[in-house]
Parts: C-alpha cells; sequence; structure tokens
C-alpha cells in the first residue's frame, strides 16, 4: 500500500465519520466499481461532490481525482488533493500533461474521476458534456463508470450516490471522430441524469 493510499484512507475514514451524523447518504450500485482501471464519471453540482463520491466508493476504491488547477492552489486544499494523488488540469486548454498522467493510472488499474461537465453545474442547468473522459477511457482501453450524485445535499436530508453499470465506450474498437466523441459523452450524461431520475423521481 504507498502512501497516497495511505492517506486517502485515513482521509476517507476521518470523513465518514464526520458526515454521517449530518447527512443521511444512501450508496446504490457500489458493486458496478471493477477491479483494476476504470474511468469514474459523475455529474458535478457542488464543491461536496468528490467527497460524497469518495464515501459511495468505499474505502477500498482509491478515487484519483482530475481537478481544475485553481483548486491546487487553494493552500489546505491543494495539498490534500497531493497527498491523496490528485492531479490537476488547465481548463480551457489541451493539457498534455494531465490527459498523459490520466492514461498512466488507468493503465496501472487506477481508478481515475473526471467529472464529464467539466465545472459545477447549479440549479438544473444542463452543460454541454466534454469528449475528454470518454476518449481518454476508449483510448486506454478501460470501462467507464456513470455515477449519480445528488444535487441537493441537505444537512439530515436524503443524498444518493449510485454507480451505474460499467461499460465500454468504444466496444467495436472503431476509429471515432471528434463529433462521435462528443455524442457518447453527450450518451453518458444522460445514463447519469436517468440514474437520477429513478432515484429521485425528478
Amino acid at each position: 500500500m504507498n502512501k497516497e493510499y495511505r492517506r486517502y484512507r485515513a482521509l476517507y475514514a476521518f470523513l465518514r465519520v464526520v458526515l454521517y451524523p449530518f447527512f443521511r447518504i444512501r450508496i446504490i450500485g457500489r458493486e458496478n466499481i471493477p477491479p483494476g482501471g476504470a474511468m469514474i464519471c459523475p455529474n458535478h453540482t457542488s464543491f461536496w461532490d468528490p467527497i460524497f463520491l469518495a464515501i459511495g466508493a468505499g474505502i477500498d476504491n482509491h478515487m484519483r481525482y482530475m481537478g481544475k488547477e485553481e483548486l491546487f492552489k487553494v493552500p489546505m486544499l491543494g495539498k490534500i488533493y497531493n497527498a491523496v494523488g490528485s492531479f490537476s488540469v488547465a481548463r480551457g486548454k489541451s493539457d498534455i500533461a494531465a490527459v498523459r498522467t490520466a492514461m498512466a493510472l488507468l493503465r496501472k488499474g487506477e481508478k481515475v474521476v473526471i467529472f464529464p461537465e467539466g465545472t459545477r453545474v447549479r440549479g438544473g442547468n444542463k452543460v454541454s458534456a466534454k469528449q475528454g473522459a470518454v476518449r481518454i477511457a476508449d483510448q486506454v482501453g478501460v470501462p467507464v463508470v456513470p455515477v449519480y450524485i445528488s444535487a441537493k445535499k441537505r444537512l439530515f436530508g436524503r443524498s444518493y450516490v449510485i454507480f451505474g453499470e460499467p461499460y465500454y465506450v468504444n466496444p467495436e474498437k472503431e476509429k471515432l471522430s471528434g463529433e462521435e466523441y462528443l455524442r457518447r459523452a453527450e450518451a453518458l450524461m444522460e445514463t447519469i441524469r436517468t440514474l437520477g431520475k429513478r432515484a429521485e423521481g425528478t
């Protein structure tokens, strides 16, 4: 067990003890997280999402988050992200280093988290999905796991973390265009929304 994983487990244990009395988190489908490398793709509505996702995934599933570089410049938060093995991405431009890091981690059998929307989306709004997550998953040949996280996270209220069934972006091994990757990214987001509708009736 490497240092990053040990730190992740310690942080997980701390957050679970601290948060469980205040948030009633219902976890569905954890068994859908496959062994080995996988691209974990949740919706993103709140700064709480990485924490809820980690709790939902369980202590044995070390999540490696790709986060915007601005977060890593926040003194305490940046240290935490780095300590548990997450990595930054420069949004709005082609960050080859971040892509290579994600691919290397996936090839090593790690779970990499990328929010397909690329940003927090509030108030029930929709934004176009970005193709990065599905493209990387396809190029490395790992499954994608769609995840729904409740947008409303009220103290003492019910929240959901739902893991959908894993699937391969391109099982036919076709050569996909950028437009086709975008379509498959949108299909991923629709799958995530469907998970939420089934659970919360929205």
